[in-house]
């Protein structure tokens, strides 16, 4: 018994051990303006490889993934078991993840993946870092940022490169400590760890991302209270908004963002052409045409969104091979 203890600790240990530096990415969740300059929000994650690397190095061949698909509702989504073998018993944890719009087969594996390895805590403690604001440069650099934030209350794309966040020595491994320090001191302009007394807080960052949501899909205020209500939730007017009904209200416009946005960037449509495609998904559920986009945050679902991609690149790779 006091073997199997051990060698369950001991494996544990291995598991959660943080990674070396370089095989941690970055990625831009928010953007501000401060003294001229121009910085994002970047928070560290690492891919599948990483994970299944790790696993490899704690118990060699002893390790084993399974999928299923789960359906909850209008979501859609993979639920991933995580065995792993230690001393002479299987032991599993499982988690689930969404299927995202891009490559949602393999991106949902992977999310899952992923998430099940956080309950083996692999890469857990990465979500314990401080918020970390680094310099946005036009110098080529090791990370890179191309997308959509609100600066100044004005919703701006943001281009550039970055340079990797000097990390605390507690999430370094035990043999990248002394060189990572070294490191640091001999790099110039290396962006810091700023502390939380540097950030927003929270209400005001929460509610400067709702703002940008429904400005960029041009939803009237009044008609927030029945966003609420068509994801489950209180019906409130945004003014009188609490910070839980602000994260409610978040992932109910989730939908209709990701699919305005997919369709502007990637597919280069009207907003004519995005009202034409759901309507034509929309139509077995709700009698009436929509007519404004403001309207697909009632209707959209994570699921509608991924089907309703799915048909208008079809449609557009159709129209291309006739042309």
């Amino acid at each position: 018994m006091a073997d199997a203890i051990t060698e369950s600790q001991n494996v544990l240990q291995r598991l959660k051990e943080p990674f070396k530096p370089e095989l941690i990415e970055w990625r831009a969740t928010a953007a501000t303006e401060r003294n001229g300059k121009l910085k994002v929000l970047v928070v560290p994650f690492v891919n599948a490889r990483v994970i299944a690397e790790r696993l490899d190095e704690a118990v060699g061949v002893y390790w084993k993934d399974k999928y299923e698909t789960i359906s909850v509702k209008d979501y859609t989504g993979f639920h991933c078991t995580l065995s792993l073998k230690i001393g002479d018993e299987w032991i599993s944890k499982q988690d689930a993840a969404e299927l995202p719009v891009i490559e949602p087969i393999k991106g949902g594996y992977s999310s899952a993946f992923k998430r099940a390895g956080a309950k083996w805590e692999i890469g857990r403690y990465l979500k314990d870092l401080p918020d970390c604001w680094v310099e946005v440069r036009q110098e080529k650099g090791p990370h890179s940022v191309d997308g959509n934030f609100k600066v100044k209350g004005n919703l701006q794309q943001v281009k550039g490169y970055f340079n990797t966040p000097s990390l605390p020595n507690w999430a370094l491994p035990n043999n990248e400590k002394n060189n990572h320090k070294k490191q640091g001191q001999q790099q110039q302009q290396q962006p810091r760890v700023e502390s939380n007394d540097d950030q927003s807080n929270v209400l005001d960052k929460l509610q400067a991302n709702v703002h940008s949501a429904l400005q960029y899909l041009q939803v009237p205020l009044n008609l927030v209270p029945q966003i609420l209500e068509k994801s489950g939730y209180k019906p409130v007017q945004l003014e009188k908004a609490s910070q839980k009904d602000l994260e409610n209200l978040l992932p109910s416009l989730e939908p209709a963002y990701r699919y305005v946005e997919y369709c502007r960037n990637k597919l280069n449509l009207t907003d004519s052409q995005m009202l034409y495609y759901a309507n034509i998904n929309l139509a077995p559920l709700i009698r009436q045409q929509l007519i404004h986009i403001y309207e697909l945050a009632l209707y959209l679902t994570p699921e509608l969104t991924n089907t309703t991609i799915i048909l208008a690149k079809e449609d557009l790779a159709t129209i291309q091979k006739v042309s």
